[in-house]
């Protein structure tokens, strides 16, 4: 029978619920406080406690009496003000998991390396900037999470840990990775992203088990040539390192199925992406690019493209053949115009183009069988009788202009009106006329979302600001 001390913080006052079995809650033993002093734990107990959890208490040094417990697999000291840890955790042979996130940590003991049956040690949010070598002696581990502390380097001993599936770097400072990280062939989790890496080891790609690899938010400037052999990876994100363009690479990685690319300086792509047939997501968000080259219509098996903030002044012929899509995103890009054409797009569901320069849309959306359009921010002169099935998202500018469309839509479930600067005042005296105070109609920053008598609700607003007549509900 497992056993756990649960430890609760009130108001700055440290408290320890009630000791009991985790199958039976049968009778439990209640303590005032941790302390080292060993009359203070039970000691019927102590042979037999199994997991310790000591959560925002303001910990300031592990307890003795919690390293002598002799059969301890689990030890839990979230959110505590640990600074380090004694050299006798060494001892504690027992343990399997070991979590101490959001503490103040900079180092760990080399002892360390003594707790040969640990599995799962989970350090998020400390201050750590190096690891000892130690580590490297943990055969068991498979679980490693270091995100959001300060290292600057991994131990090359680090690629001893054999059994480790999951390793999570996110948020530090390194700059390189060791080399011995190939051996980890057991990996199936690998995060890198919002580091300083300015090179990446060749021979990741032995790691088969990996299936996503995020390298966004770094100094890369180039791949490695033997990504190319990385048959395993599916998802690949790049986007905040400073590519110039597309690293050649990724254009001969035809087992990709997702990619997403964020680089504010790119200005154009290579026609070899066209290559990248197996693509179903693609993200280029945030770039220079003014057109996609032709050769990008061989993309058909895409669901999700998001060209969003770019430069593009027209819509690019080559989406018109990704008869897959199902979601495609043009928000903050130059577009003038939609093509009629677009309606050759009939698996589209969610079309985003919001803050664009767009006058008309064509009648032929009326035919499509969008569930979400998002259309604020444009110069509409002009819109359909007919807009989407399920969502519209579109400037209170044009909400007079929509109302036919809103008034003929009969499946409407979500209207989002979306408010500028200089007319936050209006929504203010919205949001407090008693007409629109309905659990189903939401007044957010800058918007008003409705999602009951969308009609009746549409008209009060244009009624309220005296655009039109009384609404009838």
């Amino acid at each position: 029978m497992r056993r756990y001390v649960t430890v609760f913080s009130f108001f700055a006052t440290l408290m320890i619920g009630e000791v009991r079995t985790s199958t039976e809650w049968g009778e439990g033993v209640t303590y005032e406080h941790v302390s080292d002093d060993p009359k203070v734990v039970n000691r019927t107990f102590v042979s037999t406690l199994q997991s310790v959890y000591i959560w925002n208490c303001g910990l300031k040094a592990l307890p003795r009496s919690i390293v002598d417990l002799p059969v301890l697999t689990r030890l839990g000291l979230n959110d505590n003000e640990l600074t380090c840890l004694p050299d006798e955790i060494g001892r504690m042979t027992t343990l399997e998991d070991l979590w101490i996130p959001e503490n103040q940590l900079v180092s760990l003991p080399t002892t360390i390396g003594g707790l040969k049956n640990l599995r799962d040690i989970w350090l998020t949010r400390n201050r750590l900037s190096s690891l000892p070598s130690e580590v490297g002696q943990l055969n068991c581990l498979t679980k490693l999470k270091l995100e959001a502390n300060e290292l600057m380097g991994l131990p090359e001993e680090l690629g001893g840990c054999l059994g480790l599936e999951e390793l999570f770097l996110s948020s530090n400072k390194l700059c390189a990775l060791p080399a011995s990280i190939s051996r980890l062939t057991n990996l199936y989790t690998l995060e890198l992203a919002d580091n300083i890496l300015e090179s990446l080891p060749v021979g990741l790609c032995n790691l088969t088990r990996i299936f996503d690899l995020n390298l966004e938010s770094n100094n890369l400037r180039d791949l490695p040539y033997d990504f190319a052999y990385w048959t395993s990876l599916k998802v690949l994100e790049l986007g905040g390192n400073p590519f110039e363009t597309l690293p050649p690479v990724v254009t001969n990685m035809g087992s990709l199925t997702e990619l997403s690319v964020r680089i504010h300086q790119m200005k154009g792509l290579p026609e070899s992406c066209g290559a990248l047939t197996g693509l179903k997501k693609l993200g280029l968000h945030q770039g220079m690019l003014t057109t996609i080259p032709t050769d990008w219509s061989r993309l058909t098996l895409l669901t999700h493209l998001n060209l969003s903030f770019n430069k593009l002044k027209v819509f690019p012929p080559a989406i018109l053949c990704m008869h897959r899509l199902q979601v495609l995103r043009l928000e903050e890009n130059k577009l003038k115009a939609i093509p009629a054409g677009l309606i050759q797009l009939f698996n589209l569901l969610h079309l985003d183009l919001v803050d664009n320069r767009i006058r008309i849309l064509p009648d032929e959306i009326s035919r499509m069988k969008l569930s979400k359009l998002e259309i604020e921010g444009n110069p509409l002169e002009y819109l359909p009788a007919r807009l989407c099935e399920k969502e519209l998202s579109l400037s209170y500018a044009h909400l007079l202009l929509a109302t036919p469309a809103i008034n003929q839509t009969d499946n409407l479930l979500d209207l989002e009106i979306v408010f500028t600067d200089a007319e936050a005042a209006l929504l203010e005296e919205l949001s407090q006329d008693p007409e629109l105070q309905d659990d189903e109609i939401a007044f957010q920053h800058r918007a008003i979302r409705i999602r009951d008598s969308i009609p009746w609700a549409a008209g009060r607003i244009l009624e309220f600001a005296g655009r039109r007549e009384p609404a009838k509900k």
